[in-house]
């Protein structure tokens, strides 16, 4: 009975993983900025964003296990006075969320907002 427990473990994982998918985004892409995708990914997909500066793109992940990366260089999102749910350039909201080559900059948050 362990084996076969363990069995379907197995096959339900390696099926969900199967179903992940993998948005790319960047200026030459069909999404030209992260925000473009935050309400059309699924659980465990992940996201390519091209390096380069996104200037003004703000916004909330809220799906859980996403894999959010710029496998070249550095992709630098600048605020440029835009912020999201008055707390930062990204507010992630989903769980087990892993980001990796995405820099920051220019967010402020008013001594009032928090």
């Amino acid at each position: 009975m362990k084996y076969f427990i363990l069995s379907i473990f197995s096959v339900l994982t390696i099926s969900n993983a199967c179903y992940a998918s993998v948005w790319y985004v960047g200026p030459t892409r069909a999404y030209t900025v992260p925000s473009n995708v935050m309400g059309l990914v699924a659980t465990g997909d992940t996201v390519e964003i091209d390096s380069g500066t996104y200037s003004g793109d703000v916004g909330t992940w809220r799906t859980d296990s996403l894999i959010i990366r710029c496998t070249s260089g550095y992709a630098h999102l600048e605020a440029a006075g835009n912020v999201a749910q008055k707390k930062g350039i990204w507010v992630v909201d989903g769980n087990h969320t892993y980001i990796e080559g995405i820099e920051f900059s220019g967010c402020a948050i008013s001594e009032a907002d928090g």
